[in-house]
């Protein structure tokens, strides 16, 4: 019986040629977060008109939420960016950046060379686990489960946030949240979850356990499939993060959707696995460099890619559900313990 697998590291840096593509999108994003920080005490650095799609204008409210002093050194060191001679020579082969003051968006300053296409061949040799033959179902069998469902079992706190001048000072009230893209790459968004309140070594268990996503098994017929969960985990007084990065993912699966079609030799487009691949990717890139540049100190993100090699899979041992646990690191450090099952029943309970 096939397993089903889990991975928490995107592969992509087993295939520059994705990386190549994806570069321009990640200087396009890193321009714009340090064209925003830099904006603070040059308001005409921004466009003129701030579209709020363009990366300028989904960064600016998550700016702006930031305390004045943060705002006041991040433009300092945003500054420091735009004359260091690093910053052009990176940069300057995807974006125009002598353009910056026009009043453009990035958006409309990206420049891209031109990308030597791979074929279907050299695609599968880049991801052969990818590409393993399987057996499909019988026609008219229908599959073995119907929903996979992700649930929030247990949160402990290993170091509470810090509070004023680095202390740890009263309790930290904990909101979940996060997207999913299945198989098909299309976006699920989890509104924001109640996690309490949490001190040092404060562990809660919930029951019932807290639903956060279900995925329906039965879309799709070709296999692997990929399931992809984003989680972010943030303080309730650290403002729109969550607003933010959902909007940042939204917008980066269309940006890497585009790329990766023009890598790819072939009429039906960048695979849905592989543009959620590339979303995780860049997200980290993205969040990294919002956490260096502005000092904003968020938990980092973390994603899930749970992968079906067939439509009867199961976990090890023939079991139908499997609990893990991811850490979140940031201005302190928590757990968390989820369980992963599967469903016979349309509703997946």
């Amino acid at each position: 019986m096939s397993v089903i697998t889990e991975n928490y590291a995107p592969e992509l840096e087993l295939a520059p040629e994705f990386i190549a593509a994806l570069r321009p999108i990640l200087a396009k994003w890193e321009t714009a977060i340090v064209r925003v920080a830099a904006a603070e005490t040059r308001p005409s650095l921004l466009p003129r008109t701030l579209g709020a799609n363009t990366p300028e204008g989904i960064l600016l409210k998550r700016f702006q939420s930031l305390p004045e002093e943060t705002r006041r050194s991040s433009a300092f060191r945003a500054a420091r960016h735009f004359n260091s001679i690093g910053f052009e020579k990176r940069l300057n082969r995807f974006l125009n950046l002598k353009d910056l003051g026009s009043g453009k968006s990035v958006d409309a300053l990206t420049q891209s060379a031109p990308i030597k296409k791979l074929t279907e061949v050299q695609l599968k040799d880049l991801t052969p686990e990818r590409f393993a033959p399987i057996s499909q179902p019988a026609a008219g069998v229908s599959p073995a489960f119907k929903t996979l469902r992700l649930d929030l079992f247990r949160m402990v706190c290993i170091d509470e946030t810090n509070g004023a001048f680095g202390r740890e000072w009263g309790e930290d009230e904990i909101e979940l949240s996060g997207v999913a893209l299945d198989e098909t790459a299309e976006l699920g968004k989890l509104a924001v979850v109640s996690c309490g309140d949490f001190d040092d070594g404060t562990r809660r268990d919930y029951s019932p356990v807290k639903r956060l996503f279900t995925f329906n098994l039965t879309e799709g017929a070709t296999f692997p499939k990929s399931y992809f969960v984003t989680l972010l985990l943030v303080e309730a007084d650290q403002g729109n993060l969550s607003d933010t990065v959902n909007a940042i993912i939204d917008k980066l699966k269309k940006e890497a959707a585009v790329a990766l079609t023009a890598l790819i030799s072939n009429q039906t487009g960048a695979p849905p696995w592989l543009v959620s691949l590339a979303v995780t990717w860049l997200l980290d890139r993205v969040v990294n460099k919002i956490i260096s540049i502005w000092e904003d100190d968020p938990f980092k993100p973390q994603t899930i890619e749970l992968v079906l090699p067939n439509a009867n899979a199961t976990f090890t041992g023939g079991a139908t559900s499997s609990s893990r646990v991811v850490n979140f690191s940031g201005p302190g450090e928590y757990a968390m313990r989820y369980i992963w099952t599967l469903s016979k029943s349309a509703g997946g309970s």
